[in-house]
């Protein structure tokens, strides 16, 4: 599934981890909730099957309000504030 995309050292697992755990929780609380829910949603049956989810959540993220503020965080070089909505 092309989920590997960083090797480490097994001395540097426990950090690298907590690294990745602690950049994955500064993302948006929608997106991580649907992340998970995809995750959890995926079963051994056919990829096309599951790629077809995936896109669907997706699509969804997308045009969120999170999806916004992400945006807009970026443009303005600062934080997300998660929760509200961009003007």
């Amino acid at each position: 599934m092309g989920l590997v995309n960083h090797v480490v050292a097994a001395s540097d697992l426990n950090e690298a981890s907590l690294d990745v755990a602690r950049r994955a929780c500064k993302g948006a609380p929608g997106a991580i909730a649907r992340t998970k829910r995809l995750l959890n949603d995926l079963a051994p049956r056919p990829i096309a099957e599951d790629l077809r989810r995936a896109l669907k959540y997706h699509l969804e993220a997308r045009v969120s309000a999170e999806a916004l503020e992400g945006i807009a965080a970026f443009r303005e070089r600062r934080e997300p504030r998660w929760g509200v909505r961009p003007d």
